[in-house]
């Protein structure tokens, strides 16, 4: 089979960025494809699935082209995490809840370890510095139970 052929196919590209419907806030970027052919008496049936990433964690999903969403195509991929990075920055910044001590602290370290796997992915070193700014927050959250608010 040639492979242009099954690239005519295809709605998703090495490096979109894509959502999975019932994972709508996570971002998933396409690493691969499969598609598989089924012979039989009655006919051919051509499967096809995508391999995905979950950013930044890097966890491994199927996805199927009804399930799944472009979000931007590899070429756009590199603004549209800035972006994504810019209001995760303001977000860590920013936080206002009225969530107890740990579940803040939960919800930093979260942060943290997503700023490091973006650092990973991007090497973009201010996903380290916000990753330090976390722990900031975690440490002045264990002095203070009480502070629920962070400006920078």
């Amino acid at each position: 089979m040639n492979d242009s052929a099954g690239q005519d196919k295809r709605r998703f590209d090495f490096g979109d960025i894509v959502r999975i419907d019932g994972y709508e806030d996570e971002w998933y970027r396409v690493e691969g494809y499969t598609e598989l052919n089924y012979y039989s008496l009655e006919g051919m049936y051509q499967e096809s699935y995508y391999d995905l990433a979950r950013i930044p964690d890097g966890l491994y999903l199927d996805g199927y082209d009804d399930n799944m969403t472009l979000i931007c195509t590899a070429e756009e991929a590199w603004e549209a995490l800035e972006k994504r990075k810019e209001k995760n920055r303001k977000k860590t910044l920013n936080i206002k809840s009225k969530k107890s001590s740990q579940e803040q602290i939960d919800d930093l370290l979260d942060e943290h370890n997503d700023f490091m796997e973006l650092y990973r992915i991007t090497r973009d070193k201010e996903y380290v510095e916000l990753a330090k700014l976390a722990f900031e927050f975690i440490k002045e959250l264990q002095q203070n139970p009480k502070l629920r608010t962070y400006k920078n």
